[in-house]
């Protein structure tokens, strides 16, 4: 079986996209968000960003399918490093990503309603991921392993904190997103760079 340092190069470039999507998603919120006149990152949701009528809809919708497309890429190279029921994640998180775009805010009451609840599933499993890649992190880094369950229950207590308080509902939010999101790129860091470190290790043939 192939070890994360001998894969190849195509795949480990795949493992890129859980930093170009996320950096993507976070740029979009934010830079809309800043544009968007009376809208509180404080108060205000990200969905509102992307609602049908928005005018920052066309950006949130490149922010979400960056996200998309980059975290589906890297799931399955990720594997080796995350381990399985982790890779499984990200590939159920990019899937339910797509779908909180294609469901906006705005076309009627039951469209929101079924955003709510893909956006809700969306968020577990984004809280998920760091727990379920704990166990393979473990054998090669346990520290990273360890603030791996630390980034999902922190990002589970910023869920609550968003249902509990309706004027901070929006830094709740983002708070978690950002940090489960942080996780993401460090992980595709590593991903990078342990393939690298090995690779400049091995002698010359």
């Amino acid at each position: 079986m192939l070890t994360f340092s001998r894969l190849p190069s195509i795949h480990r470039l795949l493992c890129a996209g859980v930093i170009v999507g996320p950096l993507a998603f976070i740029t979009s919120w934010a830079v809309s968000g800043a544009i968007t006149e009376g809208y509180s990152p404080i108060r205000d949701h990200i969905s509102d960003l992307a609602a049908i009528d928005a005018p920052t809809r066309p950006l949130m919708n490149v922010g979400f399918a960056v996200f998309t497309l980059g975290v589906a890429a890297a799931a399955w190279p990720l594997r080796r490093l995350i381990g399985t029921p982790a890779s499984i994640g990200l590939g159920i998180n990019a899937a339910l990503s797509a779908g909180v775009a294609l469901a906006p805010l705005g076309v009627s009451p039951e469209g929101d309603r079924l955003h709510q609840a893909v956006a809700a599933a969306g968020y577990l499993a984004l809280a998920a991921l760091g727990p379920l890649a704990a166990p393979a992190l473990a054998r090669d880094h346990p520290t990273l392993a360890k603030a791996s369950v630390g980034v999902g229950l922190v990002s589970l207590a910023c869920l609550v904190a968003s249902l509990a308080s309706e004027e901070q509902s929006g830094f709740w939010q983002r708070a978690g997103i950002t940090a489960t999101d942080a996780w993401l790129i460090a992980i595709g860091i590593l991903a990078l760079t342990t393939a690298d470190a090995a690779r400049d290790a091995q002698p010359p043939r």
